[in-house]
């Protein structure tokens, strides 16, 4: 619902195209006079006149650049918001005049009409101070669209109609999504968590549609809200479109509300609802005004009291991702690592040292890279003995060995993937068994489903305390990688705490050593021909 009237918005038109009243009134054959009585809000052509008609047509046909249209794109965005149907010049033209025809029409009508008995005992005297200072051109009154609304299950339900109004939209004026995540998953109800499924649901949409998202949230001693979040986010990170952000500063009044905000869109924001402290009620506004306050005001609360929680790692970051990740194992503590593919560090140092001769490297960097995999597999060796180190590995990946024969290696900082003989594999495979026997802190675990990873590649490396690592690729395509690591000590201990509950449900047979040891020797005997029994 707009609020401009019919004279502002042909003010900026003419504005927008450098045409005089003087020129229009001309070009739509009416005198001058009348054209200036539009402009200044004297006159309102009637619903039943084809001037809307006419002035469309004359304007349509006097765009000569991009940076016009650009103009008449925001100024249709900000009178019609989410009306997609106008996509001509002409039509939008018309679609946002007559918006502004009907709204100063009907503002004409309300102002005609006096008030009634019961009201005017409270009206106050025209030059009263206290009426001056109340009643202010600053003062706006809010859409019938706006509403107050009451208990937790609306409040999921008005951000899952403001996600789905954002994946509808072609494009947002404003391209980030901001949500506030501190206490959704403290409710508890069915109905609440088929909700936060929803939620989910439409935001990967939005981020199908190249809409950014931006999370807020509360971090503190609760590691199970926050185990909730990271069940509830992960899917979300892939797509690369999301952004969370925590609050360095305890004791914020917002810490404890919920909002969600789609610019342009409509702004949700919720408070405590009686003695409840998770019980919600709050306001759900889509006049355009009061959604940019709300958006303006996010972005201040992000700037001054938060810090972002995700480091991303884009293409050119690679090296940065792959040393930052072999330097946090050399951190002490516990190890957590699930993955979909391959261990680097199982190849033997013979193997790898043969790999780099065959790839032709020259004697000193072949040198270098030798030394820098000897001190990456020396401080692996190290973890594994004094540490414990959890390792669920995809089954998978164990027979995709022995039929691609490919394994992934350090090159230059990054990984790359190569190709190898049977007996190549047979010496990997050896290795790995040896590893797993010779260590009893090696706690080595073996899925056959992972399905609710969803990728072809997934690696999570948590070193205990200090860092959280985690890459994602979907097929070979190295465009569609996701690197990014988390440092922050409470979604580690959270994503620890998930690692071991995932560790906790595998089977105790793919647990145990030695039934794995057998496994990988049957693995062993397709290739070899029955050489190991």
């Amino acid at each position: 619902m707009t609020d401009m009237t019919f004279g502002e918005c042909l003010r900026s038109l003419l504005s927008i195209l450098d045409i005089s009243m003087n020129r229009l009134s001309k070009a739509i054959n009416v005198d001058n006079s009348l054209v200036n009585r539009w402009i200044h809000g004297k006159r309102i052509p009637a619903y039943s006149t084809a001037y809307v008609e006419n002035i469309a047509e004359y304007l349509s046909k006097s765009f000569h650049n991009s940076t016009q249209i650009k103009r008449l794109d925001d100024l249709f965005y900000d009178i019609c918001e989410n009306n997609t149907s106008a996509v001509l010049i002409k039509d939008k033209i018309k679609v946002i005049l007559s918006e502004c025809q009907g709204y100063s029409i009907e503002r004409r009508k309300r102002e005609r009409i006096k008030p009634n008995n019961q009201d005017s005992k409270y009206e106050l005297p025209h030059n009263s101070s206290y009426c001056r200072n109340i009643i202010s051109k600053k003062t706006l009154s809010l859409s019938a669209d706006d509403k107050i609304f009451f208990g937790n299950s609306n409040v999921l339900s008005l951000c899952i109609d403001l996600m789905k109004s954002a994946s509808n939209l072609r494009s947002l004026r404003d391209n980030t999504i901001y949500v506030t995540y501190n206490n959704y998953m403290e409710i508890g109800s069915s109905e609440v968590f088929q909700l936060m499924d929803e939620f989910r649901t439409q935001m990967l949409r939005v981020a199908d549609k190249g809409i950014n998202m931006c999370f807020l949230l509360k971090l503190d001693n609760n590691i199970d809200r926050i185990l909730n979040f990271i069940k509830f986010i992960y899917p979300v990170l892939v797509t690369k479109r999301l952004m969370i952000y925590y609050y360095t500063k305890y004791g914020i009044i917002d810490s404890d509300r919920e909002i969600c905000i789609v610019p342009g869109v409509g702004a949700l924001s919720c408070f405590p609802s009686g003695e409840n402290p998770h019980e919600k009620c709050g306001f759900f506004l889509k006049n355009r005004h009061a959604v940019n306050i709300f958006n303006d005001y996010i972005k201040m609360l992000i700037k001054a009291n938060s810090k972002a929680l995700i480091k991303y790692y884009p293409q050119d970051k690679r090296i940065e991702y792959y040393s930052d990740l072999l330097k946090a194992q050399e951190n002490i503590g516990n190890s957590f690592l699930y993955r979909t593919g391959q261990h680097p560090l199982m190849m033997p140092a013979s193997l790898y040292k043969r790999i780099l001769e065959r790839k032709k490297f020259l004697p000193k960097d072949i040198s270098l890279s030798m030394k820098t995999f000897e001190t990456q597999l020396n401080a692996f060796k190290k973890s594994i003995n004094r540490y414990e180190y959890y390792d669920i590995c995809s089954a998978k990946a164990i027979t995709d060995l022995i039929n691609n024969r490919k394994f992934p290696i350090f090159i230059n900082g990054t990984i790359e993937t190569v190709s190898l003989n049977k007996d190549e594999v047979m010496e990997i495979m050896k290795n790995i068994i040896d590893t797993i026997k010779s260590f009893d802190n090696y706690k080595f675990s073996l899925i056959h489903d992972t399905g609710s990873c969803g990728y072809d590649s997934c690696y999570v490396f948590i070193k205990e305390r200090w860092v959280l690592f985690y890459e994602m690729c979907m097929g070979s395509d190295t465009s569609s990688e996701t690197k990014l690591s988390v440092n922050e000590p409470m979604v580690v201990s959270a994503a620890e705490k998930y690692f071991m509950e995932k560790h906790e449900q595998i089977a105790p047979i793919n647990k145990d050593k030695h039934e794995i040891v057998k496994f990988m020797k049957r693995q062993m005997n397709l290739l070899n021909d029955g050489m190991f029994l």
